[in-house]
């Protein structure tokens, strides 16, 4: 009976180790540079611009790229759908096109990444594209400040959707093994306590 209960335990602990193997392979991390731009643009000045969309997983990666915002009509996507090799990175041209009246908008680049082979859901990031479009008196007054490529702000890398079950698995496996411990002590306990001579 021992023998059966611990075979039993011992196919459950490898099945949880398989599993907790398993969910760390499926660690995802997806990455923009590029994930913020200020454009100082004339009325209804068009620029082409792009964003580096990393894949740092072990895995291929399909990528799909949707515009967003205030100006989600006036931006062109030069793709809008690709995929990734793991490891790699790939340039995301785009052309926006300013308004037609002096204004602030913001607007936003989606890039979603799907694991090519798996059952992986998708996920996404954005890169935020802010566009100040100004009549040409002002214009030239804020020239001064602008910087000669016409583009202020940061250009940063973002990290995003980095899930690591290991900890709550690790977690799970714990308890069931100090349950196999206190089930196992108890048993043999019992198993003591029957086999002592009566007196």
């Amino acid at each position: 009976m021992m023998k059966k209960s611990i075979v039993i335990w011992l196919f459950v602990l490898l099945l949880i180790v398989g599993f907790v193997g398993d969910v760390s392979a499926q660690k995802v991390v997806a990455k923009l540079r590029g994930g913020r731009m200020i454009l100082r643009l004339d009325q209804g000045e068009s620029m082409r611009k792009s964003i580096t969309v990393i894949n740092d997983n072990d895995i291929k990666m399909k990528i799909e790229i949707s515009a967003s915002g205030d100006l989600a009509d006036r931006i062109e996507l030069e793709e809008d759908s690709f995929e990734l090799e793991a490891g790699s990175e790939k340039n995301a041209f785009f052309r926006i096109t300013a308004p037609n009246e002096a204004e602030t908008t913001e607007s936003n680049i989606n890039v979603k990444y799907i694991p090519v082979e798996g059952d992986g859901n998708g996920f996404g990031l954005s890169a935020t594209v802010i566009v100040i479009t100004s009549d040409k008196k002002t214009d030239e007054i804020d020239d001064v400040s602008s910087s000669p490529d016409g583009i202020s702000g940061l250009s940063f890398v973002e990290k995003v959707k980095e899930t690591n079950a290991i900890f709550i698995s690790t977690f799970v496996l714990l308890v069931i093994l100090i349950a196999f411990i206190i089930y196992a002590l108890n048993t043999k306990g019992k198993k003591k306590r029957s086999r002592r001579p009566r007196e």
